[in-house]
């Protein structure tokens, strides 16, 4: 995600962000952010007329930015899409157990997401203890 930073009275930094979670699942939604990676970053022509000053501070605004924004995705971004992820789960059970002509407990055993297959669900019934 490209973001422009407006510096007052110098040249517009670079920002890009890239922000990967990873989604599964085995009884319970799990979403992680293995990698939270921006890159701040200047002009050639600005880093000339600060003789190189540029390139140590996208260095320092770049550290402190990937603090800041794993901060985010841990507490805004992982929750937000554990919990819309838990409303698709519930809704496939809930399809499962009305389809079924058992009506048995339905339990998730397996939620995978990848970007060419999407999300992928697996759910058996409960068998019950004899």
């Amino acid at each position: 995600m490209p973001i422009a930073i407006d510096v007052p009275d110098w040249f517009d930094a670079d920002m890009d962000i890239h922000v990967q979670l990873t989604i599964t699942g085995a009884g319970q939604v799990f979403v992680a952010a293995p990698v939270v990676d921006p890159q701040v970053s200047w002009s050639l022509l600005s880093n000339l007329l600060s003789f190189g000053c540029t390139d140590g501070i996208s260095s320092g605004m770049t550290q402190i930015s990937k603090i800041f924004l794993q901060h985010i995705v841990d507490v805004e971004v992982r929750p937000f899409v554990t919990q819309l992820l838990v409303g698709i789960m519930n809704s496939v059970i809930s399809t499962l157990e009305q389809s079924d002509p058992q009506h048995r407990t339905y339990v998730m055993t397996s939620l995978l997401f990848s970007a060419a297959r999407g999300l992928t669900i697996t759910a058996c019934p409960v068998t019950p203890l004899q």
